[in-house]
C-alpha cells in the first residue's frame, strides 16, 4: 500500500510538472504565433524567417510536452483502475459476506420473533448498499435525479427521492442495518 501511495504522489506532482511546463510552453508558442502575425503585416522577411524557426521550434517543444503529459494521465488512469478493481474485489466479498450472514440470521430468528421488517431480504439489502453507494459516490443531479449525475459512482440510486440532491442526508448502511438488528434484539427480549 505504501508503494502504491508513494506511486500515486510521485505522478501527481510530475503531472503538476508537466502541467507547468506545457502552459509555459503554448505560452511561448502564442507569443511567437503573435509576433510572426505582426512580422508578415509589416513584411519583414529576415523577421519572418527567423520568428518561423523559433515558432516551429516552440511547436515541437509543446507537442513533446503534452506528449509527456499524456503519459503521465494514462499512468494515472491504469493505476487508478487498477486500485478501483481491489476495491471492488473486496466489495464484492464483503457483500457476499453480509449476504451470507443474513441468511444464517433468517435461519435463526425465530417467525414469531421478529415483525416484517426486521429481517431484511435480499432485495432490501441491495436498496440498502445502493443507498450507500450513493452516499459514498454520487454527485448530486440539479434536477434531482435518483442517479445523481453521470459521474457518480456506478449503480448508486438514492431509493428516497427528497434526498436525491444531497447525498450526505443519506443514513449510513451500518446505522440502517443496526436499527434493524436493535428491533430484532427488543423483539427477542419481550
Amino acid at each position: 500500500m505504501t508503494d502504491f501511495i508513494e506511486t500515486i504522489i510521485v505522478l501527481a506532482l510530475r503531472r503538476e510538472a508537466a502541467f507547468t511546463e506545457l502552459r509555459k510552453c503554448s505560452a511561448e508558442t502564442g507569443r511567437l504565433k503573435i509576433e510572426l502575425d505582426a512580422a508578415r503585416e509589416r513584411r519583414k522577411k529576415p523577421l519572418i524567417a527567423e520568428l518561423e524557426a523559433a515558432h516551429s521550434v516552440a511547436r515541437e517543444q509543446e507537442r513533446k510536452q503534452r506528449g509527456s503529459l499524456i503519459k503521465i494521465l494514462l499512468a494515472e488512469r491504469t493505476l487508478g483502475a487498477r486500485a478501483l478493481t481491489d476495491a471492488l474485489a473486496v466489495a464484492a466479498s464483503k457483500w457476499r459476506a453480509l449476504l451470507s450472514t443474513n441468511d444464517t440470521l433468517h435461519v435463526a430468528v425465530p417467525p414469531s420473533g421478529a415483525s416484517p421488517g426486521m429481517k431484511l431480504d435480499v432485495s432490501a439489502l441491495r436498496e440498502l448498499v445502493r443507498d450507500e453507494m450513493f452516499r459514498l459516490g454520487a454527485e448530486p443531479a440539479v434536477n434531482g435525479n435518483a442517479d445523481g449525475t453521470p459521474r457518480s459512482l456506478p449503480g448508486a440510486h438514492c431509493s428516497a427521492i427528497h434526498l436525491s440532491r444531497n447525498p450526505e442526508a443519506v443514513v449510513p448502511l451500518a446505522e440502517k442495518l443496526g436499527v434493524a438488528n436493535e428491533k430484532i434484539r427488543e423483539a427477542l427480549a419481550s
